[in-house]
């Protein structure tokens, strides 16, 4: 558990970045959250990405990643070291969070008699298992990745 939990709180204390497929700018999108993060004063785009995501390693080598990158990049790793993790989606939510069959206690999506508990990436020091209100409708996610 401690190493999932290091290398978790790694990836949380890298600033968020928004991977976009097209321009970084907020007048291109429709969505709220992503018109509104371009408007703010902080935010940080990755644009022109191919599917608006960036792969494990390019991660690694630019650290611009957003919940999908990070998710992505969570998933190889400790699926690499034989955990049983999940990359979880919600379209509903237009979010990805990790999820990870460890004994935590908190929110988890049950699948096929296993517990995956709910690990936000995109925030720091969020602990496995805390969801915000906004996200924590269990109905709304699916497994998208499964590594056993």
């Amino acid at each position: 558990m401690e190493f999932a939990e290091i290398i978790v709180s790694f990836v949380q204390t890298i600033p968020y970045t928004i991977i976009l497929p097209n321009d970084c700018d907020a007048r291109y999108y429709q969505d709220e959250f992503t018109t509104k993060y371009l408007s703010s004063p902080n935010a940080r785009c990755d644009g022109f990405e191919k599917y608006g995501i960036n792969t494990p390693v390019e991660f690694v080598a630019n650290l611009n990643g957003d919940c999908d990158t990070r998710t992505l990049f969570l998933y190889m790793v400790l699926s690499h070291y034989d955990y049983n993790v999940a990359l979880l989606s919600s379209s509903y939510y237009s979010h990805s969070i990790l999820g990870i069959n460890l004994p935590y206690d908190g929110t988890a999506f049950e699948y096929n008699n296993q517990r995956y508990v709910f690990w936000e990436t995109t925030v720091k020091n969020i602990k496995p298992g805390v969801l915000s209100d906004e996200i924590s409708n269990t109905d709304y996610w699916r497994i998208s990745l499964k590594s056993k």
